[in-house]
């Protein structure tokens, strides 16, 4: 009976993700997908948390980047790439998750230290995985929509996607750098607060008969 999919991402390894994200998750028993950045503090500081955690409840683990900084050379996109890689394989072998890469790493043009050209970054998108929500590059933007680019959302804002998905019988989500109490700063631009983000988790536990919950 169900004829839809729709599902969640939260992108790095942010304290929220763990504080309020994750506990929200798993008392609602709906999977969610994570952009993985080893190299950053906030999974450093939550290693343990990282490395079984998605695990036991099936979460999506997905390659963002290993560390924070901007790619300068080739050389280095390909490790952040790889060394990211290998953190997600040790704790999910391959064959046992789809490693979609996430690639917003050297797409720094703003910064000093972005540096790669044209055919570097055209030959970096076509020998990965690409999923991508920008402009450019190989684009596999056909499942998940970002909540906002900066800012928060409204539940009514959010619910539209699970909505969307209903209605059209098509694949719709939601993106989140953070989930915060309202009054807390959130660690990036794009997040909701729980109060608005119970309510998306209401609409689709509410829905789950129609709806299939899926990671990216």
């Amino acid at each position: 009976n169900k004829i839809g999919a729709s599902g969640l991402a939260f992108m790095a390894n942010l304290n929220s993700s763990y504080r309020y994200i994750a506990p929200l998750l798993t008392n609602y028993n709906i999977p969610g997908t994570f952009y993985m950045s080893p190299g950053y503090q906030f999974y450093q500081a939550n290693r343990k948390f990282w490395e079984t955690w998605p695990n036991r409840y099936g979460w999506g683990l997905n390659n963002h980047r290993m560390e924070p900084n901007c790619c300068d050379t080739m050389e280095y996109a390909h490790y952040n790439i790889g060394e990211c890689a290998k953190t997600i394989w040790g704790i999910r072998p391959p064959g046992a998750t789809k490693l979609n890469f996430r690639a917003v790493f050297p797409d720094c043009a703003s910064t000093p230290h972005h540096s790669l050209n044209d055919a570097e970054w055209t030959l970096i998108t076509n020998m990965y995985h690409w999923d991508h929500d920008g402009d450019g590059g190989n684009i596999l933007d056909w499942r998940f929509r970002y909540c906002d680019t900066d800012g928060n959302r409204s539940a009514a804002d959010m619910i539209q996607w699970p909505q969307q998905a209903i209605d059209n019988g098509s694949e719709k989500g939601c993106k989140f750098h953070a989930v915060v109490p309202s009054g807390i700063r959130p660690e990036r631009g794009n997040y909701a607060y729980i109060e608005e983000f119970i309510q998306l988790l209401d609409f689709m536990k509410s829905n789950e008969q129609l709806l299939w919950f899926c990671t990216d």
